[in-house]
């Protein structure tokens, strides 16, 4: 059994009668301890899939699903009360903007004293000795001085790793991790990506990292799923995606890479924008940016099937013999 299972997620907002669908379609699946990469350009969808599944939209969302499992739980049947239970205790979430996640009237000790008292019964002392723990294994210099601090007296890379000890307070089985990097700059983003793949490793957790970042995903997931318009376009092992992409939006990705142009050559771009869940085409979503469209791709809605060690989108397949770069 896999720890997570989705099949069909589709995540709606707007007027019931003329819907706008943020995510349509949407499959995954993470075995226990793996580490799995989700890409794609901003306003994919990502975040919004992500924030289903953890059940932390706003009234306004609209959420339905063929298959929603975490480990046996059917987090659709699950009452609020029971949801509620599960986050921070077996999923947690870190969120894109650690220093606007963190609350700012709270000390730093506070708050993730907070995330253990709700799943634990723990003495205040005991509390405070696993927030120490938690510091330390997050690598915060001086631990107990920062559990006095607030959240303003802290950099972004400190804040991050505040973030990340919230959310293995309670030794969760999945971690979440939403954009892990963007406000950082290169080094400290390398001692992120270090310390959540040491800590994964460590503990055995399970860890999906949400990305548009496609060379952090190459480097740390086993397996990635590439987004596009709310849907999953390609899904494989990721060396695989890397060497020989089958979809045109993971190849445009790949060959707008800095690092796949010689010095001086000008750089890929792919022309346009993700297209608003208001403003989508007919037929292939990508197809007013792909380079490879054909009629066919204006007409008719590609489903995603199976490709050889993977699944892919797409009337019209790359040659999987045609190396990426």
């Amino acid at each position: 059994m896999p720890l997570l299972d989705i099949e069909g997620l589709r995540v709606d907002f707007g007027d019931r009668g003329r819907p706008l669908a943020a995510v349509e379609e949407f499959d995954l699946r993470l075995d226990v301890g793996a580490v799995r990469g989700l890409v794609g350009e901003s306003g994919s969808g990502k975040s919004v899939a992500m924030l289903a599944l953890m059940g932390l939209l706003g009234p306004d969302a609209r959420i339905a699903a063929d298959r929603l499992h975490f480990g046996d739980a059917d987090l659709l049947a699950l009452s609020r009360g029971a949801r509620r239970g599960l986050l921070g205790r077996e999923m947690a979430m870190v969120f894109q903007d650690p220093i606007a996640s963190l609350d700012p009237c709270f000390r730093i000790g506070a708050q993730i004293e907070e995330t253990i008292a709700r799943h634990e019964r723990l003495g205040r002392s005991a509390r405070r000795e696993r927030a120490l723990e938690l510091l330390r294994s997050v690598g915060i210099p001086a631990p107990a001085s920062r559990l006095a601090a607030w959240p303003h007296q802290l950099s972004g890379g400190m804040c991050q790793r505040v973030m990340i000890a919230i959310a293995l307070a309670c030794r969760p089985r999945l971690l979440i991790a939403d954009e892990p990097t963007t406000a950082l700059d290169v080094t400290v983003q390398a001692q992120i990506m270090g310390l959540l793949l040491d800590l994964q490793r460590r503990t055995g957790m399970a860890l999906l990292l949400v990305s548009h970042d496609l060379p952090l995903i190459a480097e740390t997931a086993q397996r990635t799923s590439v987004m596009y318009a709310g849907r999953i376009v390609e899904e494989r092992p990721t060396a695989s995606l890397v060497a020989r992409p089958r979809h045109p939006y993971t190849r445009a990705l790949l060959d707008a890479l800095p690092e796949r142009h010689r010095r001086g050559e000008r750089l890929a771009a792919i022309h346009g924008s993700v297209p608003t869940p208001g403003a989508r085409p007919a037929g292939c979503a990508f197809h007013p940016r792909c380079p490879w469209a054909r009629p066919r791709c204006a007409d008719e809605a590609p489903a995603l099937l199976a490709d050889g060690d993977g699944s892919v989108r797409c009337h019209f397949p790359l040659d999987p013999g045609a190396a990426s770069g």
